[in-house]
């Protein structure tokens, strides 16, 4: 995490070598910022995906007797161990 800290130091005596860095350590920072918006992007698809199923086999579960309302579902979705999983999944 301290990586940027050392990337943002410009040596002032040292401009020469410091303008020939920047613009490779704009590149690097460039790359790691799109690879980690993929795999954030990635996450989030998933967490939809993993709360579409976990809605689904809420739905199916339930009997016909007992009238299901959407906010139940809703809880019982926000409540699942697995969106649970891949909530956290995508905030990291």
């Amino acid at each position: 995490m301290d990586d940027y800290k050392q990337d943002l130091f410009i040596d002032q005596y040292k401009l020469d070598n410091e303008l020939i860095k920047q613009p490779q350590l704009f590149m690097k920072w460039a790359l790691d910022y799109a690879e980690a918006s993929i795999k954030r992007e990635e996450a989030r698809n998933k967490l939809e995906l993993i709360k579409a199923k976990v809605e689904h086999e809420v739905r199916s579960s339930s009997d016909n007797k007992k009238k299901v309302t959407e906010a139940s579902i809703s809880a019982s979705v926000i409540k699942s161990p697995k969106v649970q999983l891949y909530k956290n999944r995508y905030f990291k």
